[in-house]
């Protein structure tokens, strides 16, 4: 909750942040990718760690570079150090969900889904207090101070972790072991369908989340308040869709619920662009929010259902690393169509890259039914 926290307060400070370093939206929508692209390069190597080590080491250790990252931001004054806050964020970020995820999956195994999606509402509570950190703090401080309370409260969860955690410290030589984890996982037809579905899915959620209060400001004629709102409802439907998607995929299919969800998104998107009035908008955001909430635990789920279990945290952080590492780009591309075209041919191309995810999935039911 905390990390995603630190994450997420960038979206809806942007515009605040893009005004005081003199950036573009294309620097901005680069800015962001940097910080996914890191924590996605840093995802297998946290799965490969915690299987190795212990995943009370890699927890730790992922907490510390967050709150050294929150740390940078709050002392930015230039677009460089900017981009180096966010790379450590973004590294100790992407250490986290390979061992925490397998260490949940691990101890629910009978309600994986369940347990899952509980963890999910957790980021997406992060979220919602991302935004109203960012409206406090640009009421009665300024946008750097978000980092520095953000600081202090990773440095919190880092001593709760270490004391709570009844794991040992576990330290020794690793073998990343690339070429085997890669022909592992592309062996299988199910692993890349899968892959496909995560990388169009990650490529709209965070573009999507990025730049949503900027594109409701300046598309759609809400006050930065309202932006803030809105974008904080996007994680309070997720909070709700979370634990509601992981009891459904338990009770039935995983996949099942994934294609409902990135179909629902589609259909909140594209409602999205053409809303004309603020109800409709708001209205467009929570049912695009429902799916992409309710993705995530249903696809996870299965992913963790398939994979062995000597190898799951390597594995399940080298499934990261790819799909994170490429939809990362997400909001670059985003900051580069609004800058050339509009902010709704973005979104547009979103809401295409959430269609063609529900299709892949879809293929992944036909062919287990088949």
């Amino acid at each position: 909750m905390t990390g995603m926290s630190a994450r997420l307060v960038l979206s809806p400070l942007l515009p605040t942040v893009a005004s005081s370093l003199a950036i573009t939206p294309a620097r901005s929508g680069v800015a962001l990718s940097v910080m996914w692209v890191f924590g996605a390069l840093t995802q297998f190597p946290g799965g490969r760690l915690a299987d190795a080590w212990s995943r009370k080491t890699v927890l730790v250790a992922s907490l510390g570079l967050l709150a050294l990252g929150t740390a940078l931001l709050f002392t930015t004054t230039s677009y460089l150090t900017l981009l180096v806050g966010v790379a450590v964020m973004g590294t100790g970020a992407g250490l986290y969900p390979p061992a925490a995820v397998t260490q949940l999956s691990e101890l629910f195994v009978a309600r994986r889904g369940q347990a899952i999606s509980v963890n999910s509402s957790a980021i997406n509570v992060g979220g919602v207090l991302a935004a109203g950190l960012a409206a406090v703090m640009l009421a009665t401080a300024t946008w750097r101070t978000s980092f520095l309370v953000l600081t202090a409260g990773l440095a919190v969860v880092l001593v709760v972790m270490h004391r709570l955690n009844a794991e040992p410290y576990a330290v020794s030589r690793v073998s990343l072991d690339l070429r085997g984890t890669g022909a592992r996982l592309l062996r299988s037809p199910h692993i890349r369908a899968a892959l496909l579905a995560y990388t169009l899915f990650e490529a709209a959620w965070l573009g999507t989340t990025s730049f949503l209060p900027t594109y409701l400001q300046t598309i759609k004629g809400f006050s930065p308040g309202l932006a803030s709102n809105a974008f904080a409802g996007l994680f309070v439907v997720g909070i709700v869709a979370n634990p509601v998607a992981g009891r459904l995929a338990d009770r039935g299919s995983y996949l099942r619920v994934a294609t409902g969800a990135a179909v629902l998104a589609t259909g909140g998107l594209s409602l999205l662009v053409f809303a004309g009035t603020h109800r409709s908008v708001l209205l467009a955001v929570l049912v695009a929010a429902t799916g992409l909430a309710a993705f995530w635990p249903a696809m996870h789920a299965y992913t963790m259902a398939t994979l062995g279990a000597a190898n799951r945290g390597g594995d399940f952080g080298a499934i990261r690393s790819l799909f994170i590492g490429v939809g990362a780009l997400g909001p670059a591309a985003v900051g580069v169509l609004a800058e050339r075209t509009t902010f709704d041919v973005a979104y547009l191309g979103l809401a295409c890259c959430l269609l063609a995810s529900a299709a892949v999935v879809y293929w992944l039911v036909r062919r287990d039914i088949e």
